[in-house]
């Protein structure tokens, strides 16, 4: 899991120059010092998860797993975001509106909880 998280916050530390390229915006010494202690902090707290899930929890909780799901699915989104802002366009709400579709209505639900 270590791995993706790792994978993620590169591509989200590379989609972030391209968007920063793109918008005019500087890309400096000091944004690139924070994303590497974003990634320390990350690497850290993972770390952190997988002692109490080790010693505390007795890996009964995957608290290392839903940590590392949690910063995952932060960096996807923050990678999604930087996408639409290069290519101008609405990568997150195309799928929130696919999700939404797999999801049965609320019509749906009412009728089976009717029968």
């Amino acid at each position: 899991m270590i791995g993706v998280v790792i994978f993620l916050l590169i591509i989200d530390m590379i989609t972030g120059v391209w968007k920063a390229l793109k918008t005019g915006e500087q890309v400096t010494a000091k944004k690139f010092g924070e994303t590497i202690t974003k990634m320390i902090l990350y690497l850290f707290g993972i770390v952190c998860a997988y002692v109490v899930q080790h010693n505390i929890a007795g890996d009964v909780i995957k608290v290392m797993l839903i940590f590392s799901t949690l910063i995952s699915v932060r960096e996807f989104k923050s990678i999604v975001e930087n996408i639409e802002i290069i290519t101008d366009s609405k990568i997150w709400q195309f799928i929130v509106n696919q999700i939404t579709n797999l999801l049965p209505s609320k019509n749906e639900i009412d009728k089976h909880g009717n029968d």
